[in-house]
């Protein structure tokens, strides 16, 4: 009886111990170490592409990383069905959603097609009804979708010729004193080389003139301008002596009678950046809108206005270009804890950071340097909210020069809220997605301090 009962025992510890160990296999087996191995058509660098697995099922399990070499490593991805998404700039982003991860070790190749960018030599001809002199007519080439791309020349002769136009579709606009302005906005330009005849009508109707509305927008809210904002329209073909100028403390200005023609806007004040840019009036009513960026006392840009005074501060200041650096986060392999993502915590989370580099002997990395740009003025590494502030106030308004280096990680930027003992929050400048990224990584950095 003792030994059956002895002999049962011995096999329901045996079951037990198996069934332990098919669990823990099984557990094992459902993450996998997954390679994603990156090519391109043109044999060019891949350092820099953004490489992000999305499971299909649960959002909520994504993983992102810039590669810095030819491949690109993700250890621990839960078995699934993914959606691999690979970007790089100069190359058509490669999406593939059936990427099935059901192995412990999975490998797939990525060849990135390098995106062409094609020129055309653009010549205008441009001639009058009466047989006038066309020098000193304004000729314009501005890409439908892409206010970015325009080509400007005044007329010196009996053509315009530009040599580097980028395939697209154009609207061409030419302009000259006692002539219709002629405007074709149906300008197809996907050939080497393009010729355009222009025929400028002489009119003998009264001077047109347009009624034109200044609208001035801050690049952040709760600020209230008081000091003089100063307007300068200058005609630029061919009448120097139509200048049209006023001043105002609001956020617009009105020109009620401004000759047609093409003119060099500006706009300034004493505590914003100047504003420049081409206007060109060919309408009765023209609204133009101007985003200017308040600066700060160091030279940088003010991007965040609480509204009002505490802990020692209300604004938010960005450093200027000139001050931006590329560095490593550093503590790869160490979780330092403590860090916030909230707005009005990168001070704190930057000094955090500092405390333990400096106690474990790492240098040169992306908090440390910020302080290091000028101590009295408390420069910080931002936190992940703050990151956001700067994208929407700063860059989708083209201040800052973001992303103007040239380096193969532009448009990556660090922020001081660590994700994990490996990774911290960045933020994909060029369109404002954010993402955590091995803190080995050089990225960009843009040191802010408040006042």
């Amino acid at each position: 009886m003792i030994k059956n009962m002895m002999m049962i025992a011995s096999i329901a510890v045996l079951l037990l111990t198996l069934s332990c160990s098919d669990k823990t296999t099984k557990n094992k087996e459902t993450t996998a170490k997954v390679t994603i191995n990156l090519t391109t058509s043109d044999v060019g660098s891949v350092y820099g592409a953004f490489v992000i697995l999305q499971n299909n099922s649960d959002p909520s399990f994504s993983y992102g990383q810039s590669a810095s070499g030819n491949t690109v490593t993700f250890a621990g991805v839960i078995y699934g069905s993914y959606t691999l998404t690979v970007t790089l700039e100069g190359y058509t982003t490669y999406v593939n959603s059936n990427i099935f991860i059901q192995v412990e070790t999975y490998n797939t190749p990525v060849h990135l097609i390098a995106t062409p960018i094609n020129f055309s030599r653009v010549t205008i001809n441009p001639t009058t009804s009466d047989g006038g002199s066309i020098t000193g007519a304004f000729v314009i080439l501005q890409k439908s979708g892409d206010s970015s791309t325009c080509y400007i020349q005044s007329a010196s002769s009996s053509s315009v010729t530009f040599p580097s136009v980028v395939y697209g579709r154009y609207t061409l606009t030419v302009t000259h004193t006692g002539y219709a302005t002629y405007v074709n906005n149906s300008i197809m330009i996907y050939t080497e080389t393009f010729i355009q005849p222009v025929e400028l009508t002489a009119t003998t109707t009264p001077i047109e003139v347009s009624l034109i509305t200044i609208n001035i927008d801050h690049n952040y809210y709760a600020f209230e301008n008081t000091s003089p904002i100063n307007i300068i329209l200058k005609n630029i073909n061919g009448d120097p002596s139509l200048i049209y100028a006023d001043t105002t403390v609001g956020n617009s200005v009105v020109f009620p009678a401004v000759v047609y023609g093409s003119y060099e806007l500006t706009v300034t004040n004493q505590a914003f950046t100047t504003y420049t840019a081409y206007v060109n009036i060919a309408a009765p009513l023209v609204n133009r809108d101007v985003s200017l960026s308040f600066q700060g006392s160091s030279g940088g840009f003010i991007f965040y206005d609480k509204g009002y005074k505490s802990d020692g501060w209300r604004y938010m200041e960005a450093a200027p270009y000139s001050a931006e650096f590329e560095a490593q986060w550093g503590s790869y392999g160490t979780l330092i804890g403590g860090t916030s993502a909230a707005i009005g915590t990168g001070k704190e989370n930057t000094q955090i950071i500092i405390d333990w580099l400096n106690s474990h002997g790492e240098t040169d990395r992306a908090a440390q340097l910020c302080i290091a740009l000028n101590v009295e003025e408390e420069w910080f590494l931002p936190s992940k909210d703050e990151l956001t502030l700067m994208y929407q106030y700063l860059r989708l308004r083209g201040i800052g020069d973001f992303g103007a280096s040239g380096s193969n990680n532009r448009w990556i930027y660090w922020s001081s809220s660590e994700y994990s003992n490996n990774a911290a929050w960045s933020m994909y400048f060029q369109y404002g997605s954010q993402d955590y990224n091995n803190e080995y990584n050089s990225f960009r950095v843009r040191a802010v301090r408040t006042f």
